[in-house]
C-alpha cells in the first residue's frame, strides 16, 4: 500500500484513487479537489502535487500512458489547457520580455553607435569603385552618357554632323 499523503486533505493515495478513478470525463474529474485528467487514456488520476499543473514535472508516471504525460489537465485551468500549453505560454512570455529588453538595450546604444558612424572618415567605405562583377555583369543595367567623351560609353548609332 502506498502512503503518499495529500498536503491539503490528509487523504491516503488509495482513498484519493477511489475518489478520482470512477470519473469518465474531464469536467467531472476536475470538480474533485485533487484529481487530474489524462486525455488520451481518459482517466482521472489523483494529483498530490502542490502546483497541480506542474505535476508531470515531478512525477513522470502521472498518467497511465507515458505519451500523455505533458497533456495532463488540472484545476484551475480546466479541460482545455494542458501542462505543455502552460509551459509554452511561460516560455513565450519570457522570450518576449527578453526580446523587448534586448531592443531597449540596443536603443540605448544607438546614439553611441551613431556618433561613431558619423565621425568616421568619408572614404573608408568606397569599395564599390573597385568592385568587378562576374558573369552577372550583363544583368546590371547601366546608364549611357550621350555627351561623354569616352568612346567606350558612347552609343554606336549616333548622328554625327
Amino acid at each position: 500500500m502506498q502512503h503518499n499523503r495529500d498536503a491539503d486533505s490528509g487523504q491516503d493515495f488509495d482513498d484519493m484513487l477511489r475518489v478520482c478513478w470512477p470519473h469518465q470525463d474531464c469536467s467531472s474529474c476536475l470538480k474533485q479537489g485533487s484529481c487530474g485528467w489524462c486525455p488520451e487514456s481518459s482517466t482521472c488520476v489523483p494529483n498530490t502535487s502542490n502546483i497541480q499543473i506542474f505535476a508531470p514535472v515531478f512525477n513522470n508516471k502521472m498518467c497511465p500512458l507515458s505519451s500523455e504525460r505533458w497533456e495532463f489537465r488540472t484545476r484551475p485551468f480546466g479541460c482545455h489547457v494542458s501542462t505543455i500549453t502552460v509551459f509554452t505560454c511561460i516560455v513565450s512570455v519570457f522570450a518576449t520580455v527578453v526580446m523587448l529588453a534586448s531592443l531597449a538595450g540596443l536603443n540605448k546604444l544607438r546614439p553611441k553607435v551613431q556618433a561613431k558612424w558619423n565621425g568616421r572618415p568619408t572614404g573608408c567605405w568606397k569599395v564599390w569603385k573597385y568592385y568587378e562583377p562576374g558573369w552577372w555583369k550583363i544583368l546590371i543595367p547601366r546608364l549611357v552618357d550621350i555627351n561623354g567623351d569616352d568612346e567606350s560609353t558612347r552609343p554606336l548609332l549616333e548622328n554625327r554632323v
